[in-house]
C-alpha cells in the first residue's frame, strides 16, 4: 500500500476562507445581555437564568454575544453605575451604547404565589426601540424555569430575530379570498337563448327567450300544482 501526503492548504485559501467566516460573523447582530431584574425570587437565581441566557443565544449562532466579564470590565472602566435593576429602555440603550452593541436584551424574572414569570425585550439601541419581546409564565421549579423555560424563550427569540431580519411577519397569513363560481352559460349577462316550447299536440310553438341578466327583475319561474313548470312574460 503506497500512502500519499495530502499537500497542505495555501495560504490563499486560508485568507479566502478566514475573509468568509469574519465577514459572516460581522453580519450577525452584536447583543448584550443584561442581567433580569428579580422580583419575589433570590438574585442569584435571576442571575443563573440570565447567564442561561446568553449560552443558548451563543449557541444559537444568531448573535454575537458578549460575554458577562466583558459587560462588566467596560461598565467598570466607564464609570457607569448602576442603582438598582436596570430593566427599562432608557438605562437598556445607555448601557447598550457604552458597550458598543447594537441591541440589548433586558427583562425580568419574578414569582406570584405558585407562578413564575419570565420576560425579556429585545431593545433597538440606536432608536431605542422594542423590536420583539416574549414571555412564559409556568407553575414549576426554578430548576424546570432554568432547564426548560429559559431555552425554549431562547429558540423564540432567535425565531423573531430570524422573521425580522428577513422581513418576515409573525402574524398569521391571511386566508386565501373564496374563488367565485362561474356562471351558467344560460345566466351570464347579455346571452339570450331562444327556446322552442312543443305543447301537448304539437299545435302550438312558443318560441321563449330567456334573458341572464342577473339585474333584471324577471320573476323566477314558479312550479305548478301539477309538480311542472309556468313561466310569466
Amino acid at each position: 500500500m503506497v500512502l500519499t501526503r495530502r499537500p497542505p492548504p495555501s495560504p490563499l485559501l486560508l485568507c479566502v476562507l478566514y475573509a468568509l467566516t469574519a465577514a459572516s460573523a460581522r453580519d450577525l447582530p452584536a447583543i448584550a445581555v443584561n442581567d433580569l431584574s428579580a422580583e419575589g425570587v433570590e438574585a442569584s437565581e435571576a442571575r443563573l437564568i440570565s447567564d442561561r441566557f446568553r449560552s443558548e443565544l451563543i449557541n444559537s449562532g444568531a448573535f454575537r454575544v458578549m460575554e458577562r466579564g466583558e459587560m462588566e470590565r467596560i461598565l467598570e472602566e466607564q464609570g457607569f453605575q448602576k442603582s438598582g435593576a436596570c430593566d427599562d429602555r432608557t438605562c437598556a440603550v445607555e448601557i447598550g451604547q457604552i458597550l458598543g452593541v447594537r441591541q440589548m436584551l433586558t427583562g425580568s424574572i419574578g414569582k406570584v404565589g405558585d407562578v413564575v414569570t419570565v420576560n425579556a425585550r429585545m431593545i433597538d439601541v440606536a432608536t431605542g426601540e422594542i423590536l420583539y419581546s416574549v414571555s412564559a409564565d409556568c407553575r414549576s421549579r426554578m430548576s424546570d424555569v432554568l432547564t426548560q423555560t429559559t431555552p425554549q424563550l431562547a429558540a423564540e427569540i432567535v425565531r423573531k430575530e430570524d422573521a425580522r431580519a428577513s422581513g418576515r411577519s409573525t402574524s398569521r397569513p391571511a386566508q386565501p379570498a373564496t374563488a367565485t363560481a362561474r356562471k351558467p352559460l344560460l345566466r351570464r349577462a347579455g346571452f339570450w337563448v331562444p327556446v322552442g316550447l312543443v305543447m301537448a299536440g304539437g299545435a302550438t310553438v312558443a318560441i321563449i327567450l330567456l334573458s341572464g341578466d342577473d339585474e333584471a327583475d324577471t320573476p323566477a319561474p314558479q312550479p305548478t300544482e301539477t309538480g311542472g313548470i309556468r313561466f310569466t312574460w
